[in-house]
């Protein structure tokens, strides 16, 4: 392109390049399309009876309790989520092509890549303090944090054709407003569903993920990779001008919501507060952030999620780049196998939700804490045996058995929507659930920036590659695990806990 003739790389990035790629012509493929079609209508599929069959077992104690506005808030946080990984993870293929065509080394394709992370540190502290309900609550801060990152979006084409600090700089804005995604939805979760669904909705949004990554991986290898962004920046107003129609903070503050879905709804949570679930029956108050920090289960929640960043933030950034290099695959073949591998994953939170949910109605309120432990073994352990296999055979091994160990991966780490990800729910309560999400996404920013970062640096040297690599996944996983199991609860943080 003419507007990079003059660019210099900075001299802390000026390494050697990557050896010359050559790439078939960029399109979607026929398969592309079919699999993208299918992995859609699965996953409604699986919404419909993931909520369908907890209507039907919830008929004798709660009537007809419907679950249609419950359903649509789990629809939108997954939507919601969908544009914002397809805004922020659309470069994952086609800096393949843009570094190719302006020489740019894997160190710097990392900084680029962390460059959205950087804007996602602080934005998870101040969104997760504007989602609060004594703030602003999710809905204002989510409904204003969409339209910004999809004006974000719709100029990254012409800042990253300007000049490469103006692309750097519009990267960390879409950061930091796609950071409210996550408080907000923790927030939605726990003032629209009962414990035992509240799984549905963080199912939701990582579904909603993964199809974004998959998304992301088909189109990314388009001619013209700019169209892409033009198309969801789109999507992404159309979907505020929705939710700004239909959607609510609570269930009581929601204008269309029948009397019976609300009625369901209460006395759903009102039998888990005389089961003791919460033993202060959720009498939680707004604390600082420093307060929550002190207590050992958000630190625990925010290394264990700065763990699990590492591995989930390691895949959606790299697995373009590391199909091209370990196999020499096109970028529009190794983009396709990305797609995928995660339209696979797009069923698997909701599977594990209602497993979860099925092994709850088995074994009751007080197997809670260790259902949540269970899952989250399930989620690290998992990624562990994925990440020691390809560490094993990956240059043994063909492309396909080779997305079918990424396969793995994806679907042991959609396990932390009913492990990790409900303990801030449990924890956090109505008025921290917000805060406790935004403290703990905080840590899965500074894992976004720094693994992008190392892994170009692991991958510039010759000694470690992606050898070097999947060890440190292996270490991270471990790292995760035995911190998180050591200072999981279920209790929600009281405010007298504040002053210790």
């Amino acid at each position: 392109a003419p507007a990079f003739e003059h660019v210099t790389v900075p001299d802390v990035f000026a390494h050697v390049a990557s050896p010359p790629m050559y790439f078939t012509e960029g399109h979607i493929s026929l398969l592309g399309k079919v699999g993208t079609g299918l992995g859609a209508v699965l996953i409604m599929a699986v919404i419909a009876w993931s909520f369908g069959e907890d209507r039907s077992n919830g008929q004798e104690q709660h009537g007809d309790s419907p679950h249609f506005w419950r359903m649509f808030i789990a629809l939108m946080c997954m939507i919601m989520c969908l544009l914002n990984y397809a805004d922020r993870y659309n470069i994952s293929v086609a800096i393949i092509k843009i570094s190719q065509e302006r020489g740019y080394d894997k160190r710097l394709q990392g900084f680029i890549q962390s460059a959205v992370y950087f804007g996602l540190l602080p934005g998870n502290l101040a969104f997760g303090h504007l989602a609060s309900p004594d703030v602003l609550g999710a809905f204002n801060t989510l409904l204003v944090a969409c339209i910004c990152w999809s004006f974000a979006t719709v100029l990254t084409p012409l800042c990253a054709d300007s000049s490469l600090g103006l692309w750097v700089f519009i990267r960390i804005a879409l950061g930091f407003f796609e950071a409210a995604s996550a408080p907000c939805t923790y927030q939605l979760a726990q003032q629209w569903f009962p414990k035992m669904q509240a799984g549905h909705l963080l199912a939701s949004a990582v579904t909603g993920q993964c199809a974004g990554a998959a998304i992301a991986n088909a189109f990314g290898a388009m001619n013209d990779w700019r169209i892409v962004f033009y198309v969801f920046s789109s999507c992404g107003f159309a979907w505020c001008a929705v939710f700004l129609s239909f959607g609510s903070d609570t269930p009581e503050t929601h204008s269309l919501i029948s009397k019976d879905e609300l009625y369901a709804i209460h006395e759903q949570q009102r039998e888990e507060k005389s089961h003791q679930m919460e033993k202060n029956k959720d009498g939680s108050r707004p604390m600082s952030l420093l307060a929550l920090v002190r207590q050992p289960v958000v630190l625990g929640l925010m290394v264990g999620e700065f763990t699990y960043a590492f591995l989930w933030f390691f895949w959606l950034s790299w697995m373009p780049s590391f199909f091209h290099d370990a196999f020499g695959l096109s970028t529009g073949d190794a983009g396709a196998l990305g797609m995928i591998s995660y339209i696979v994953g797009m069923p698997a939170p909701f599977l594990w939700s209602k497993l979860f949910g099925s092994c709850f109605k088995r074994n009751g309120p007080s197997s809670l804490l260790n259902l949540r432990l269970l899952f989250i073994c399930i989620t690290f352990l998992g990624a562990m045996l994925g990440n020691a296999l390809m560490l094993l055979t990956y240059s043994l091994v063909s492309p396909t058995l080779a997305m079918l160990l990424v396969m793995i991966v994806i679907v042991a780490l959609c396990a932390k929507v009913s492990g990790q990800s409900a303990l801030v729910v449990d924890c956090g309560g109505s008025a921290n659930s917000a805060r406790v999400g935004g403290l703990m996404h905080t840590a899965a920013a500074v894992s976004g920036s720094v693994s992008n970062l190392v892994v170009g640096y692991f991958l510039d040297t010759p000694n470690l590659g992606y050898l070097g690599v999947f060890t440190l996944t292996i270490l991270v996983s471990c790292l995760g695990l035995a911190t998180v199991v050591q200072t999981a609860q279920v209790d929600v943080i009281r405010q007298s806990e504040e002053s210790k």
